[in-house]
């Protein structure tokens, strides 16, 4: 590109043979000079220092091998020369018109755009204004361009034609997830959440999801957890750096300094405060792909809800439904969809199997679930108990494994049932020898009976007997399959008269909030098996009905339910008791200590 700053007669000269003509130039003129004898040594010497100064004064460029194309420009002189000067006043120095300046074009400032010049306001976006500038446009043109419809146009959708593939996507939408659901399994405890991916127009390609857990009863020992654990530590820290500081700050030549400057010298930087639990836990690392997850970490005896939110590192229209609250470096985070239907509760009931009885001691096998590896697997051990003694304790796994002299755990016989039910060696060697499992069962022993069965009564002073066919295993436990709110169904024990207590627990919701509501009924051979009522009439009597909140607490006031309506109806009947087995008719059946379903 050449670009000459004011017309002259020098114009007519060849832009790069210019500098070469002043020099011939020069040197014709000085050799005129020592032929006619009118300029000294001295003034000819002068004058070719200023020419030389003259033509090398020009800023040159020296092109790289990058380099695009030469610039040539042609400088103004500071006045208009006129060669017939030079002839009139022959002793005047030398004055040539013209100065060269060669530079390159400048890399970084190349031409702009079509896009670029329509975008007057640099936001690297096109307005339907800025659009209709351009020679032709129309707003029907804008609107075809217009993909995402945000009434702006990006670079790619300005450049995109209507014959030519569409414009890749810069920004997409957002939503929660749908029909999240929580399944729990009773055979060996997890919830497997599933859900499906939000209906999106344009879908980013890293759609993602996280998963949240949030118990009430479970928020509270996680609070206290924190109170015990990160948070005490943290103020333990705290005081080491204060006093640690203050000890510094005494030292006379650090008077006047500041913190900063004492963390600084000293590299001591203070203790980070951790954050307080939130009431919906983060259960995943980072975003998942799949659309399943399944949770083993739950807490047993505790009610559980699940949220799953969708996530994209992708820029995110505006309007998209997002969490502000929810932080996750580098994503934008959808507000969260809560799973349907009730809570996910897991009762973790001791169950008592029969061993031996004597008149002075009764001995059993206490079965409990507690988490081994991550997993939640059954353990059970044997304990005896003299009358009036609860069986059961809290005990050390160290003391559970207590050898005898032929290296065998004879005392408590401790096994640990894999997922197939079977004892499982390593999962017992994986136990930690300082974790302490509870097989507290609440049932104390009364007396022998014999012959019949021994006589066992729980807390309230119910007695009961205990089986001696539950010496056999139990049969396989059961799943409420595709039933959405199941009734579960318990015996809570067999009376001397073949009685049965069984205790139905069920799901109720009121407006937003679920409680479960727990009822006990005594059954006679061929009655049926079930209840329905008014919350207030099933739970007047507290040792029949109880109605619990979301914090498994008794509901401190029924106010709002009393008068609702609620089933726990079975469908089922008590036909007989063999051995341990409960037969419910229709070829359902009930282990004495496990759990049925019915809808």
């Amino acid at each position: 590109m050449s670009e000459q700053k004011k017309a002259g007669s020098a114009q007519k000269l060849v832009p790069i043979g210019a500098p070469v003509f002043g020099a011939v130039v020069m040197v014709a003129f000085i050799a005129l000079a020592f032929t006619m004898g009118k300029i000294d040594g001295a003034a000819i010497t002068t004058k070719a220092d200023q020419v030389t100064q003259t033509l090398t004064d020009t800023k040159v460029v020296i092109p790289s091998p990058e380099s695009q194309k030469f610039n040539v420009k042609v400088a103004e002189p500071a006045k208009r020369a006129e060669f017939p000067a030079l002839i009139a006043n022959q002793d005047a120095p030398l004055n040539f018109p013209l100065r060269f300046r060669i530079t390159l074009d400048q890399p970084n400032a190349p031409e702009k755009s079509a896009f670029e010049l329509l975008d007057t306001n640099n936001d690297k976006t096109l307005s339907l204004q800025e659009f209709l500038k351009g020679a032709g446009n129309t707003q029907a043109d804008f609107e075809l361009k217009d993909k995402d419809k945000n009434k702006k146009l990006t670079q790619q959708e300005y450049d995109w034609k209507p014959d030519g593939p569409p414009p890749p996507k810069t920004e997409f939408d957002l939503a929660p997830p749908a029909n999240v659901k929580a399944v729990l399994d009773y055979v060996n405890p997890k919830v497997t959440i599933t859900w499906d991916p939000p209906t999106l127009t344009d879908k980013p390609d890293d759609l993602g999801y996280l998963v949240y857990r949030a118990g009430p009863k479970h928020f509270l020992k996680r609070n206290t957890d924190y109170r015990e654990g990160p948070l005490k530590k943290f103020l333990e820290d705290e005081k080491v750096y204060e006093a640690a500081y203050r000890e510094w700050a005494k030292i006379p030549a650090n008077a006047g300094k500041s913190r900063k400057q004492y963390e600084e010298e000293t590299k001591n930087p203070p203790p980070v405060k951790p954050p307080n639990p939130a009431e919906w836990e983060l259960l995943t690392s980072g975003p998942l792909t799949d659309v399943t997850y399944e949770d083993t970490g739950f807490e047993l005896d505790s009610a559980f809800v699940y949220a799953v939110r969708a996530t994209t590192a992708q820029k995110v229209k505006t309007g998209a439904k997002l969490d502000p609250k929810e932080k996750l470096a580098g994503y934008s985070v959808s507000e969260g969809a809560a799973q349907g239907g009730h809570p996910v509760y897991f009762a973790n009931r001791t169950s008592v199997s029969f061993v031996d009885v004597t008149d002075v001691l009764l001995t059993v096998y206490l079965t409990r679930w507690h988490r081994v590896g991550g997993n939640w697997r059954q353990v059970r051990a044997k304990f005896s108990a003299e009358p009036q003694s609860y069986l059961g304790r809290k005990i050390k796994v160290s003391e559970l494994k207590e050898k005898d002299a032929d290296d065998k755990y004879t005392k408590y016989d401790p096994q640990v049932l894999a997922e197939d039910g079977n004892p499982n060696e390593a999962l017992l060697g994986s136990l930690d020898a300082g974790e302490e499992i509870n097989f507290e069962s609440g049932w104390r022993f009364e007396a022998r009976n014999a012959p019949n069965d021994p006589q066992i009564s729980n807390k309230a002073g119910d007695v009961f007997l205990l089986p001696k066919a539950t010496r056999d295993a139990p049969a396989a436990p059961v799943a409420p399959g595709a039933m959405a709110n199941p009734v579960e169904i318990r015996v809570v024990g067999v009376k001397p008269d073949n009685t049965l207590r069984f205790e139905f627990t069920r799901w109720h919701q009121a407006g937003k909030v679920w409680y479960r509501v727990v009822i006990q009924q005594e059954v006679k051979r061929d009655g049926a098996i079930g209840v329905k009522g008014k919350i207030a009439d099933l739970a007047k009597d507290a040792k029949w009905g109880v109605v619990y909140d979301m914090n498994d607490n008794k509901a401190g006031s029924l106010a709002g339910i009393a008068p609702q309506d609620v089933s726990l109806e079975t469908g089922v009947k008590f036909v007989k008791l063999t051995g341990r087995v409960v037969d419910l008719g229709d070829n359902r059946t009930l282990d004495v200590y496990g759990v049925q379903f019915a809808e």
